[in-house]
């Protein structure tokens, strides 16, 4: 079986003239491939839609349920753009495609409530508060070391206390997160 078929066979298959069928593609109906020709999953799709719609109402129409009742009109609406941009060779690609994402989706919240994973900006904040912490003590070390560090005779005494004064800051900006406070 082909893939792709000729745009004047597709017009003739479906019962319609070129310039009709040029319409529906223009339209996002039927999906093309990269050298313009028609791909058959899409046309056939198509065309069975747009027989199933013309045929008399004698039959009852096929109830499809979403995996979540209340997103039922966004994921239809969603499988019909993915259809229409030729992404899913059938529709039922674009329903397990569909499906996942709903799946993955609840996934993600149920992490989320259980705090098992947390939100960007959350943890941005976080970070920033410790870096907020991290300055503030490191700036605090000259007004309050000034006078130690002046009374030093030799650049060794003085790299000395810098040590000790910065190790004594990041330590205790260790203790104040182990515990919780700032």
């Amino acid at each position: 079986m082909q893939d792709t078929l000729s745009r004047s066979e597709a017009a003739r298959r479906a019962g319609i003239s070129r310039p009709a069928l040029e319409k529906h593609i223009r339209a996002g109906r039927i999906a093309l491939t990269a050298t313009g020709e028609v791909r058959v999953a899409s046309f056939d799709l198509w065309l069975n839609d747009r027989q199933n719609r013309d045929a008399p109402a004698t039959r009852a129409p096929v109830a499809r349920e979403s995996v979540d009742g209340s997103a039922a009109a966004d994921a239809r609406d969603a499988l019909k753009l993915v259809e229409a941009e030729g992404v899913f060779e059938t529709r039922a690609d674009a329903e397990r495609h569909r499906d996942s994402f709903i799946a993955r989706l609840r996934q993600v919240e149920y992490e989320r409530e259980v705090k098992a994973v947390a939100l960007i900006a959350d943890t941005a904040e976080a970070v920033g508060k410790e870096y907020a912490a991290v300055r503030s003590k490191l700036l605090s070390i000259p007004a309050e070391h000034a006078p130690r560090i002046h009374r030093c005779k030799t650049i060794a005494e003085v790299q000395a206390v810098l040590t000790e004064v910065v190790t004594e800051a990041l330590e205790a900006l260790t203790r104040d997160v182990a515990l919780g406070a700032h």
